[in-house]
């Protein structure tokens, strides 16, 4: 806590995700995890080539071709502040749910992006303490490709404009296993 990173580099490659600057953190991780990261840019990105400036953490990291994510940046297309969950499965990547909108946020003031995955296969993305947007993927399962792996920072800016990112106070928890009331083929009897 305390310790923050910044990035000014312009222009990474936009074809997707995978193309996005990383840090990685520590060995594998647990199934059930929450990373999160506090992040600010120096400027709003609203125009230049898709997909803009996008801050966030990576979860579950296997390699390249395998990880999950969740980012937060504005929209090239309307200047709007958005959220996102996807996941990167055999180098093929795609949204969690798709987009969701946060009305009256911008990037420019101190945020706090959090992921939560768990065994399930449940993922939730949690902004500023508040649930942006949550669903559940195949893929996250447990012996499942995408169930375990490192965490890291994830940062993507594709414009030429000058733009310092800031991360600060990155954390990952572990998280314990959901309850179970009922045991498989068994019920569950109220007394």
């Amino acid at each position: 806590s305390g310790n923050a990173v910044q990035r000014t580099a312009v222009s990474d490659t936009a074809t997707d995700v995978r193309r996005a600057r990383a840090v990685l953190l520590g060995s594998a991780t647990p199934s059930n995890v929450r990373v999160g990261v506090n992040f600010v840019s120096s400027v709003v990105i609203t125009s230049g080539a898709t997909p803009g400036s996008l801050q966030g953490v990576i979860a579950r990291f296997v390699d390249n071709n395998n990880f999950v994510f969740a980012y937060a940046g504005h929209s090239l297309l309307d200047g709007e502040f958005y959220v996102a969950a996807g996941q990167v499965l055999l180098g093929t990547s795609s949204l969690l749910g798709g987009s969701v909108l946060l009305d009256g946020l911008v990037s420019t003031d101190l945020h706090r992006l959090e992921l939560v995955l768990l065994e399930d296969g449940f993922w939730a993305v949690i902004v500023d303490g508040d649930l942006a947007t949550h669903g559940t993927a195949p893929a996250l399962v447990t012996a499942q490709a995408l169930d375990d792996g490192k965490c890291g920072i994830l940062d993507w800016h594709t414009p030429a404009t000058a733009c310092t990112r800031t991360f600060s106070d990155f954390r990952i928890e572990r998280l314990p296993s959901p309850d179970a009331a009922v045991h498989p083929g068994r019920e569950l009897l109220w007394g």
